[in-house]
């Protein structure tokens, strides 16, 4: 019976030993979250920052919108086809359609990139 209750509370101390720390409750309650602020900005400018720089993302998105109807090969070589002109054996129009473009210029490409 002593073995027993030796080996009990050889059990339940090491159990224990592997328990988290009960948490202060003193120490909870003076701790706050602070944000992150970057040296050399107020938090409003900070804010003010972020902002814009969300509104240029935003503006940016609404150029290449999301969710637009992709047409299968099949349906664009019809289309292709339906577009196609011919003179003898020589075609006038292709029917070739071109991707879509994110920059309307070279230089409005060289001036994103930081080039000019």
């Amino acid at each position: 019976m002593a073995r027993f209750l030796v080996l009990l509370a050889a059990l339940v101390a090491s159990v224990a030993a592997f328990a988290p720390p009960p948490a202060s409750t003193a120490a909870a309650r003076t701790t706050q979250l602070n944000a992150y602020v970057p040296a050399g900005l107020s938090p409003a400018e900070y804010k003010k920052k972020q902002e814009a720089e969300s509104a240029k993302k935003a503006k940016n998105k609404s150029r290449f919108p999301k969710n637009k109807p992709f047409v299968g090969i099949g349906e664009w070589l019809k289309t292709m086809e339906g577009r196609q002109k011919f003179q003898g054996q020589k075609y006038t129009a292709s029917g070739h359609t071109y991707a879509k473009v994110k920059f309307k210029s070279k230089d409005e490409f060289d001036k994103a990139m930081g080039r000019k």
